[in-house]
């Protein structure tokens, strides 16, 4: 038989005698050659019937295309999930007025079902035991009327909402040390002792909550002002959170620190997360004042403008907490929420 690779009887004889590289050499052709016809002429290669090739290309060709079954998550409908919108550390006559307005912005978006400034909504700077600049008005009486007027402000951006307040240590924990360490015999004065009345809350509807509270049920999630600090050479922003979650052995949101910051956790106890919520002071009033420990015009705190909202089951386990930064660029003061910037 004349050597003819072009027909497929004798490269099907040749390749079954010879081989692939065989039937190249007899041929004087490269191997490849020998593969390509064999492929095109449709030889079955060994251990395939002569069709298998074939009918792998109509399969290839044809097979079904899935469609893929629908989720079978869906919306609860019926259940109820509240928010609460978590501001910390004002700082009373320190705030940051830009933040202050994007917060006010916020509780006008979210309409939520709680407001809570979380401790230290009022510095008392001249109640401190530490140095600070002597031009600083001392003028505690005004410093309480004026920052009524921002929780009035707060009334009118959320009017459905329950407004409640923490305690920190600037307000409550100044005016009480500075009554046992000034005035001893004061101390024990009930008019005194009603923290809530001194700064006028009752009466516009804001209720004083000393030792925080727990937002959905006992040992679900504690929102209160904190006690936790770790400074930024030992990791700066969620290492207070993982003290105040290791202390608590729950989920929960503080301020204190200044700053943003979570930290999450999953054992045999369960899921939960403690976040640090930020806050609403300025910083270059403070040092100006030189009520921190950064003194310098130019230094920078490594604090973070922000709030924190969370929604909740009131009467189970299920949670979301999330901050919201607000930043400051282009001397703009803004916060983004799913696309939308709410802007001073």
């Amino acid at each position: 038989m004349t050597p003819d690779y072009h027909d497929p009887a004798w490269l099907t004889q040749s390749i079954a005698e010879r081989g692939i590289r065989g039937t190249a050499r007899y041929c004087g052709v490269d191997h490849t050659t020998i593969l390509a016809a064999r492929d095109r002429l449709g030889i079955a290669r060994p251990g395939e019937t002569p069709d298998s090739a074939a009918e792998l290309l109509e399969y290839l060709r044809n097979r079904p295309v899935p469609t893929g079954k629908p989720s079978k998550a869906k919306a609860a409908i019926g259940r109820k999930y509240a928010t609460e919108l978590i501001g910390c550390d004002l700082q009373y006559p320190f705030h940051h007025e830009g933040a202050f307005e994007v917060f006010l912005g916020l509780c006008e978006l979210f309409d939520p079902d709680g407001v809570t400034l979380n401790g230290d909504t009022w510095d008392f700077p001249y109640l401190s035991r530490f140095r600070q600049n002597p031009l600083l008005r001392n003028d505690m009486q005004a410093d309480i009327d004026e920052c009524r007027d921002l929780l009035a402000r707060i009334n009118t951006a959320s009017p459905r909402s329950k407004k409640r307040m923490t305690v920190g240590n600037h307000d409550l924990e100044r005016f009480t040390n500075y009554l046992y360490e000034k005035c001893p015999p004061l101390a024990k004065l009930r008019v005194l002792q009603a923290f809530d009345a001194i700064l006028g809350l009752p009466e516009i509807g804001w209720e004083l909550v000393k030792e925080g509270y727990w937002l959905n049920h006992e040992r679900g999630l504690r929102v209160g002002h904190g006690t936790a600090v770790t400074n930024t050479q030992g990791g700066g922003s969620a290492q207070s959170a993982k003290k105040e979650m290791l202390k608590w052995s729950c989920a929960g949101v503080t301020g204190h620190t200044h700053r943003l910051g979570a930290f999450y956790r999953k054992d045999p106890a369960g899921y939960r997360v403690w976040h640090e919520g930020g806050c609403l002071c300025d910083q270059k009033k403070m040092r100006a004042a030189r009520v921190t420990v950064h003194t310098d015009y130019d230094a920078c705190e490594d604090w973070h403008l922000g709030c924190i909202l969370v929604t909740y089951h009131p009467d189970g386990d299920a949670y979301e907490i999330r901050d919201i930064p607000i930043l400051e660029s282009g001397g703009r003061t803004f916060a983004l929420v799913d696309g939308t910037e709410i802007a001073a």
